[in-house]
């Protein structure tokens, strides 16, 4: 059996747009994932509402993917792929940081992710995924603003980059998801967006494992 750690914010998590309820779990995307890949694959989920790649956030504790990286992978050993997909709520305007700053924070969080790995002698592939870009039509007291929106279209280019100079997987999922009647907020995959996400990415995790035997007999 393959097991796969799907790492995220409220987007992995199955936040309901516009709402603070939770996506039935067949219709979140690792739920829906999980569905299509069958009983051969162990889809782990670890979707957290406001998680970052780096920041220490006093209004909501505990979102920092760095404070958690460790014990998160150590818990779930054996993986076979852990797939990475947060940066949007790195762009809050109140945290004043660059898309470039952005990615090198992942660069450090990916780093421990390969701590983790040598330590406990496994091999794991890992998938860095760039979310969607936010759209322009947010709720007025939301927390990002225009140059959010800016800094999340850059994120995509900067992820690619960062995947080759780390020599791992990568994948775009605005080449999955149209925001444009998925994301009611803005922000947010509805049960639609969630579900063009799980198609999107199914095949990219077969060929990523195609040749990969797991570590689970």
């Amino acid at each position: 059996m393959y097991s796969i750690l799907c790492f995220g914010d409220s987007n992995t998590y199955g936040m309901v747009p516009l709402e603070n309820g939770r996506l039935p779990y067949g219709q979140r995307w690792p739920g829906r994932l999980a569905a299509m890949l069958g009983t051969e694959y162990l889809i782990i989920e670890e979707g957290m509402i406001g998680r970052t790649c780096a920041i220490d956030d006093d209004i909501k504790p505990g979102r920092n993917a760095m404070e958690y990286i460790y014990p998160c992978l150590m818990s779930h050993f054996p993986l076979d792929l852990i797939i990475v997909m947060l940066g949007t709520n790195d762009v809050k305007s109140r945290y004043r940081l660059t898309a470039g700053e952005i990615q090198m924070a992942m660069r450090v969080l990916l780093h421990k992710i390969d701590d983790v790995m040598r330590w406990m002698s496994t091999d794991a592939e890992i998938l860095l995924v760039a979310p969607v870009p936010l759209q322009e039509n947010m709720p007025p007291d939301c927390e990002l603003d225009a140059a959010s929106v800016q800094k999340t279209k850059e994120l995509a280019e900067l992820y690619r980059e960062l995947a080759e100079e780390r020599n791992i997987h990568f994948a775009d999922a605005a080449t999955w998801v149209d925001p444009r009647n998925t994301q009611p907020d803005a922000c947010h995959y509805d049960a639609e967006g969630c579900r063009q996400f799980a198609e999107g990415i199914h095949p990219v995790i077969l060929d990523i494992l195609k040749d990969k035997k797991p570590h689970h007999a």
